[in-house]
């Protein structure tokens, strides 16, 4: 009778195991928690404020009349700020949208400030400028 016992136990055991087993194989991952939705829209923040200064570059380097050479680029300079592993999270089209809506704000800017557009400084990739060389700040240094 103990043997019998034993052997039910022992099914029973196995059974919750596979059943658990199964269910956490089986049950959708969470991917849209809402930390991983706060880093979106913080990435996508730090896109539309980076955006900003691509267009003002490309504006200082190619002028008015190649809006799709510097649309082109504007998206390359946005991928490539954004980590590998989250490139998957935005679209060709959700990175135009984000560079047409700094486009409009950098028109209104510029209209404000022309010398946003005529400035001599050299500036970054992002499009702000550098260092004038007042600090020992070195970007070669890790």
């Amino acid at each position: 009778m103990l043997q019998n016992a034993a052997t039910l136990i022992s099914m029973l055991i196995m059974f919750a195991v596979i059943v658990l087993s199964g269910y956490a194989l089986l049950r959708k991952p969470k991917t849209d928690t809402a930390a991983n939705l706060e880093e979106m829209q913080r990435l996508k923040g730090f896109l539309q404020l980076a955006a900003f200064g691509i267009v003002t570059r490309l504006q200082r380097e190619y002028g008015n009349g190649t809006g799709a050479l510097k649309l082109s680029e504007a998206v390359e300079s946005l991928l490539n700020l954004i980590p590998e592993n989250l490139r998957t999270k935005f679209d060709g089209m959700t990175l135009i949208d984000i560079i047409e809506d700094a486009l409009a704000d950098a028109k209104f800017q510029w209209e404000k400030n022309p010398e946003l557009l005529n400035t001599g400084e050299k500036t970054n990739a992002v499009g702000f400028a550098l260092d004038n060389g007042d600090s020992d700040y070195d970007p070669e240094e890790p």
